[in-house]
């Protein structure tokens, strides 16, 4: 692709595959990498699963494309209310939504952060059992460990 399309990408259009979203919001998920330790493969991936890469009504509503809920204890910035009633984090931008995302994972899962994506596959928590070993093989399978800045050595 030529650099326009790249600029225009990020700067303008919405992604329409995985894949575009992957290169748009790339940028922001390096350095949350560099900042907060936490991969861009493991953020991209989460990214994917849990928004559908920017395609969810939480996603569309809130700019909140990683899931995370709204508890007025742990969050002083607004939400959004779904049809549901549950609250999830809202965020004026999503590269906003990015960067509480990477504060989150480095605050709750500080020994994986600066590490290799592989080590978040032995994680516990955060929802259903063996949900970062499923993270862990979006980002295999999209082989977007090679975004990392701390690239696995085969």
């Amino acid at each position: 692709m030529n650099l326009f399309y790249h600029i225009a990408l990020i700067l303008f259009l919405e992604p329409t595959t995985q894949s575009e979203y992957c290169q748009k919001y790339y940028p922001i998920a390096y350095l949350c990498e560099v900042v907060y330790g936490v991969p861009v493969s493991i953020q991209l991936a989460q990214a994917l699963q849990e928004s559908g890469g920017g395609k969810s009504n939480i996603a569309k509503n809130s700019n909140n494309h990683f899931g995370i809920k709204y508890y007025k204890n742990a969050y002083n910035g607004h939400y959004f209310i779904d049809r549901k009633g549950i609250k999830w984090r809202a965020y004026d931008s999503v590269y906003e939504s990015y960067i509480d995302h990477a504060k989150f994972l480095n605050k709750h899962y500080r020994r994986a952060c600066f590490k290799d994506y592989s080590h978040w596959a032995k994680l516990n928590g955060y929802a259903e059992k063996g949900y970062w070993n499923h993270i862990c093989k979006i980002a295999k399978n999209k082989k977007l460990y090679l975004l990392d800045n701390h690239k696995q050595q085969n």
